[in-house]
C-alpha cells in the first residue's frame, strides 16, 4: 500500500481495512482507510471503502455515524449493511426500513423465491414484528404469505406475521403457534443473516 498511489493505494487500503475488520480490529481498519485515502476514486471502489468504514464505525460503537455514511449510497449492499448494523443496535424501526429497501432491490415482485430471498423476507418480518408495526405485518403477510409457504422459514414467517388473537375462536391457532414457537430455538439459525465480508 505504501508504495502505491491513487486508486491502487485506495484499493489496497480497502482490502487491508476489510482484513483488519474481520480480525476484530475496527481501529486498525479505520487507520488503513485513512492512510490510503485518495481523491477521484472510481464509484465502485469509493462505495466499497464506505461500506468498510461504516462497519468499522458500527463495531466501534457509533452506529449513527455508520448509517449516515450508508444512507446516501442506496445500493443493495449498502442497504444490507444498514440492516445488519441496525439489527445489532436493536433499532427495529430503522432496521425494518433498511430491510424493506433491501427487499425492494433483491426480492422479485412475482414468481418463486430462492432461499436467500426467503431469508430476507423473514428478517423483514422479524424486524417489523419487533418494531410493533401491525399494519406493515398484515401487508407483508398479505403480499408474501403464499410465496413463503413451506418448511421452517415459512413456518416462522407465518408465526411472525400472524395477526393478534381475536378471542376463543382462535384457540386452535394458539395451539398451532405454541407448537411452532417450541421449534423456534432449533430453527433460529435459519433467520440469521449470512454476514457478508466488508
Amino acid at each position: 500500500m505504501q508504495s502505491s498511489t491513487g486508486a491502487a493505494r485506495a484499493g489496497f487500503g480497502a482490502r487491508l481495512a476489510a482484513s483488519r475488520l474481520r480480525e476484530g480490529n475496527a481501529d486498525g481498519a479505520l487507520t488503513a482507510l485513512s492512510a490510503s485515502d485518495s481523491d477521484d476514486l472510481p464509484v465502485e471502489l469509493g462505495q466499497r471503502r464506505v461500506l468498510v468504514k461504516a462497519r468499522a464505525l458500527a463495531r466501534r460503537g457509533d452506529p449513527a455515524a455508520a448509517i449516515a455514511l450508508l444512507e446516501p449510497i442506496g445500493s443493495a449492499e449498502a442497504d444490507a449493511a444498514r440492516a445488519d448494523i441496525l439489527e445489532e443496535a436493536r433499532d427495529w424501526r430503522q432496521a425494518e426500513r433498511a430491510l424493506a429497501d433491501y427487499a425492494d432491490k433483491t426480492v422479485p415482485a412475482t414468481g418463486s423465491l430462492n432461499d436467500a430471498q426467503r431469508r430476507t423476507l423473514l428478517r423483514l418480518a422479524g424486524a417489523t414484528a419487533q418494531a410493533g408495526d401491525p399494519a406493515a405485518l398484515a401487508a407483508l403477510r398479505q403480499r408474501e404469505g403464499k410465496r413463503m409457504e413451506g418448511g421452517p422459514l415459512g413456518d416462522m414467517f407465518r408465526l411472525l406475521t400472524s395477526g393478534p388473537l381475536q378471542g376463543s375462536t382462535d384457540l386452535g391457532r394458539v395451539g398451532r403457534e405454541i407448537a411452532l414457537a417450541r421449534g423456534l430455538p432449533a430453527d433460529l439459525k435459519a433467520i440469521a443473516p449470512v454476514r457478508q465480508s466488508p
